[in-house]
């Protein structure tokens, strides 16, 4: 059985809390050995690019692109098995459950914690994320030392409705912001809100119709956080401002503040 060494904080024996964070590069170090197919992408298209020529390299993998396209267009069921998958896990690997968001999300779900310290705020790391259908995600996280699975479990019907609606309300916040016909704006600006604010809240307009209707309460409603419901009171602000105005660079302008209030 191994016996603890414990020392006083400041002592600098074995047990001596840290009181400083590790150093930016061996971070982005570690980072890499971690993810090594994305530190090896950008060497193998610089020598690609150095051995063959940029045009080429640009060339084929706009084909591959243009493949993956066609694909998605002329064989639906097999795009759907064997690449929607795939693209769906990475695309919310990196985009939806990293940075801020992440952070946000389990703040508002209780489930970080502040270093006693530093007052840092420990945010658990996702370590794989799968997406074999659209609206069901297995994710593999490290918890934070000392957190119990049970508190997880019991966090996990928020942590899911959250997650969903405030994704689909920056999509619709985002959609909004490139429309070029009022109408359009005013309809998805109303989706993104309608998806905040929930059908109890003020603002809330069943006539668009509700993309959140199948996934909780609304963003604000099914969030604990303060801090949180904070920010999401703040896109709400100018997702109600684009649907009044009249007016379609203010209310694209708008739309582009919900969803950057959002990210």
């Amino acid at each position: 059985m191994r016996t603890p060494a414990v020392s006083r904080p400041g002592a600098g024996g074995p047990g001596a809390i840290p009181t400083r964070p590790i150093g930016a590069e061996f971070r982005v170090v570690g980072w890499l050995c971690r993810h090594p197919l994305i530190a090896l992408t950008p060497l193998v298209i610089g020598f690609a690019v150095y051995r063959f020529g940029a045009p080429a390299v640009g060339v084929t993998i706009g084909a591959l692109l243009v493949l993956l396209a066609v694909w998605w267009r002329a064989h639906p069921p097999s795009y759907d098995r064997w690449a929607a998958p795939r693209v769906r896990t990475c695309w919310r690997r990196w985009i939806g459950y990293r940075g801020g968001r992440w952070a946000r999300l389990l703040t508002a779900c209780e489930l970080t914690r502040e270093h006693r310290h530093s007052g840092k705020a420990l945010v658990p790391r996702v370590m794989r994320v799968r997406a074999v259908t659209p609206s069901i995600d297995t994710l593999r996280v490290r918890m934070l030392p000392g957190q119990d699975l049970r508190v997880w479990v019991e966090r996990l019907p928020a942590l899911a409705d959250a997650s969903q609606e405030v994704t689909i309300a920056a999509t619709h916040a985002g959609l909004a912001a490139k429309q070029t016909d009022l109408a359009k704006v005013h309809m998805h600006l109303q989706h993104a809100l309608n998806c905040l604010v929930g059908p109890s809240g003020s603002g809330f307009d069943a006539a668009p119709g509700n993309p959140c209707a199948k996934a909780g309460k609304g963003a604000i409603p099914d969030s604990t956080d303060a801090a949180m419901k904070t920010k999401l009171e703040g896109a709400v602000a100018s997702a109600k401002s684009g649907v009044a105005s009249s007016d379609l660079a203010a209310a694209q302008a708008d739309a582009q503040k919900t969803a950057d209030a959002l990210k």
